[in-house]
């Protein structure tokens, strides 16, 4: 009866195919579950139950294509002749190793090969595609030579009385004991070649983009010489705007209530000077693909189509979606040499040079934002209208936190307070503006500061190149890790003097715990004790936490296990873990699956794949 309720849960709310499980009766290979776990502790002269992830030293045999295929990896290796007699309900072999691999394509697929050869052998090293990688962010950040993670042994665990896997898992995670450590400390300092390589390689990208960054300002500086006329000349057309708009509200509504509408009356003035600040984004030189603004346009043009206004704004609601779609689409192409950001390091020198060199150009696409962004401040005061009067109507208070859309300036404010403050505060930017564009004095201590930051950060660079190139040309064997000892504190100087900043090394740590497995897979007894000891703890927590299941119930809702019921047998259930970097769904498991049939029969060409949360 317990199975029972369980199929019940479990399928109850899945396609026609999976609501028939609940009927099902139960088979031997639904009992009897085989639970393991990765093995963290120091190679074992038992040989193992098998080894999750890396690549098979055996590739001919399973008559599989390149090894490098980036759309294929190896999920597992398992001895077929360690499992208990009972697993998988006494179906399937009982000799040879079974090496399961999942395919990125369109469709996400598993292939299982039988194969004869010697499962005590760890597989190679080999990386885990983006797609099912718990260190998805941190790929892009890590060298080649730290992408390939190696193959863990895992060991059968007894199962728990309950039968169920997610009482095996760990309930209290261990987390970094590096985290908080500088990078002076000895148990942060690299003791491998390979440690070192990815520690300057780290350090020399972080210096090297804030590097990138500081020129960027220099040149975007160095094009401000002489002033930048139209820019000030916009700035102060935004200051006398807002201190007219400022009085004239003051001394209209100091002594009567001011309400949503009252602010929706002004809008000939507010698009002024929401215009104006559009035109202040032109002057600076900022990419069209920012001024445009095209996640807002598109916001107000789908939403629009769904108010109660008229036919013929609905209409422009769409012409202002497609030309919108169609402008981005011409800057983008026509634009292509200039960086498209939405940063602070955008190439403002790059867009006000197009502008003095092709005046004609860039005056056609800065006319049809002009356009299409006027027409989405007005479409976003026609919804304004449109749900004030639906407010009015309904006897609801004149509430502007219900109006959702926002131009330049934000919602209507709620009061005259409120109206101020937001024209105070926009005032007050523009005015900093100014005084940063005409103080000589300043303008000049921050090209000072510039420069000495290009040349401090060019001097660390060429201490990293030298570092780089040494290290590139030596063997491991021929490393002294204690001649490297400095470069850690070398590092940590350029972090105290702000070159470059100490969340520039968070993902190092990440990495570095990446890299220590394969140290340690290749030589735990050369690694420092105190330094294996507290990665023992983190790895031992993490793979505790990840149980892997042959046979029994999958843990999860899983569509294909239910569609194939009875018959179906859980091959194996693997879940996220992040020892081995494999990550599947929303941090939840991917269950492999086939016929009990083709199971008895060794047949594993037409295997089964969920991914359950």
């Amino acid at each position: 009866m317990a199975l029972k309720q369980i199929l019940n849960g479990l399928f109850g709310k899945q396609t026609s195919n999976a609501r028939q499980a609940r009927d099902v009766i139960p088979q031997p290979h639904h009992f009897n579950p085989v639970f393991a776990f990765v093995d963290v502790s120091e190679r074992s002269s038992t040989p193992p139950l098998g080894w999750i992830g890396g690549e098979s030293h055996h590739p001919e045999l399973l008559n599989l294509p390149d090894r490098q295929d980036p759309t294929r990896f190896q999920l597992c290796e398992i001895d077929c002749a360690q499992l208990p007699a009972d697993a998988w309900g006494g179906l399937g072999p009982r000799e040879g190793k079974l090496v399961v691999h999942l395919s990125v394509g369109e469709v996400l697929q598993a292939q299982a090969h039988l194969i004869q050869a010697n499962t005590a052998i760890a597989p190679v090293p080999a990386s885990v595609p983006k797609d099912f990688s718990c260190y998805y962010y941190e790929q892009s950040k890590l060298p080649d030579f730290a992408l390939e993670m190696p193959a863990w042994p895992i060991r059968l665990a007894e199962a728990p009385t309950s039968g169920k896997v997610s009482d095996l898992r760990n309930p209290q995670p261990v987390g970094d004991p590096f985290a908080d450590l500088p990078l002076s400390d000895p148990l942060v300092r690299p003791t491998s070649l390979r440690q070192l390589r990815l520690l300057v390689e780290v350090a020399h990208t972080a210096l090297s983009s804030r590097h990138e960054k500081v020129l960027v300002s220099l040149k975007n500086f160095g094009s401000e010489d002489g002033g930048n006329p139209e820019l000030c000349d916009v700035l102060e057309s935004q200051i006398a705007g807002f201190d007219k708009m400022i009085i004239d509200l003051t001394n209209r509504y100091r002594d009567q209530l001011f309400t949503v509408q009252n602010w929706l009356d002004e809008y000939d003035r507010i698009k002024d000077l929401i215009a104006l600040q559009l035109e202040e984004s032109l002057a600076r030189g900022e990419p069209f693909a920012r001024a445009l603004d095209e996640s807002a346009v598109q916001g107000i043009a789908r939403s629009a189509s769904t108010y109660p206004i008229s036919s013929s704004d609905k209409k422009a609601a769409a012409d202002l979606g497609a030309s919108t779609t169609a402008l981005s689409k011409q800057i983008s192409e026509q634009f292509v040499d200039l960086p498209i950001t939405v940063t602070r390091d955008i190439n403002y020198a790059g867009y006000r040079k197009l502008r003095a060199e092709s005046p004609g150009e860039w005056q056609e696409i800065a006319q049809k934002i002009r356009k299409i962004r006027a027409e989405h401040v007005r479409l976003c005061f026609v919804c304004f209208e449109e749900s004030a009067a639906r407010m009015k109507q309904s006897g609801q208070d004149d509430d502007a936190s219900s109006i959702y859309f926002k131009v330049g300036m934000g919602t209507p404010p709620n009061s005259l307070d409120e109206a101020i403050d937001g024209l105070q505060k926009n005032r007050e930017r523009a005015e900093r503006l100014l005084a940063d564009l005409t103080d000589t004095d300043k303008l000049e201590a921050e090209r000072a500061r510039l420069t000495s930051w290009v040349e401090k950060r060019s001097s660390g660079l060429e201490v990293l190149n030298r570092m780089k190139e040494q290290l590139a040309s030596t063997p491991e064997e021929g490393l002294k890790i204690g001649d490297w000892e400095h470069v850690s504190e070398l590092l940590q100087a350029m972090i105290d003097q702000n070159l470059v900043s100490r969340s520039d090394f968070e993902h190092y740590r990440t990495l570095r715990s990446l890299v220590l497995q394969r140290d340690y897979a290749e030589n735990a007894g050369a690694m420092r004790a105190d330094v294996k000891k507290e990665l023992k703890k983190l790895w031992r927590s993490q793979a505790r936490s990840a149980p892997i299941q042959f046979g029994g119930m999958p843990e999860g809702q899983c569509i294909e296990f239910a569609a194939n019921m009875p018959r179906s047998v859980m091959l194996i259930e693997v879940s996220t873990n992040y020892l081995t970097g494999h990550m599947f769904g929303d941090v939840g498991s991917v269950v492999i699956s086939t016929d009990s049939e083709r199971l008895a029969r060794g047949d594993f060409s037409d295997l089964k794949l969920d991914v359950s949360n």
